[in-house]
């Protein structure tokens, strides 16, 4: 009986940590030694916060604006534009983000 509850236990702490990282977008420098984290089962909440971020924000926004280029998504290719022409770096975070997450959710990358 105790065997069964805590194997219960396991398998739920274990579903869990796998639905956490299931809803996390990581994006990177590129050299990646500087990462900034987002936990979307909150909620988009931006982590860019210092100028040492911009460059993780810029490598990323130049990889999704490809991708997005190759698979016809203009709708993420005019919004990143757009905000770009703004210098508006929150959109460019926000669009990123949402961009990597709807793949993670597709099961790509």
């Amino acid at each position: 009986m105790i065997f069964r509850a805590l194997s219960l236990l396991f398998l739920a702490i274990a579903f869990a940590a796998c639905s956490d990282r299931a809803q996390r977008v990581v994006l990177s420098d590129a050299t990646g030694s500087r990462t900034l984290v987002y936990d979307y089962g909150k909620g988009f909440i931006p982590q860019a916060r210092v100028p040492d971020d911009l460059p993780v924000l810029v490598h990323s926004m130049q990889l999704v604006l490809s991708e997005a280029s190759k698979e016809k998504d203009f709708l993420t290719v005019k919004a990143l534009q757009a905000a770009v022409s703004e210098q508006d770096f929150r959109t460019i975070e926000r669009t990123v983000v949402e961009y990597r997450f709807r793949q993670i959710q597709a099961g790509g990358k």
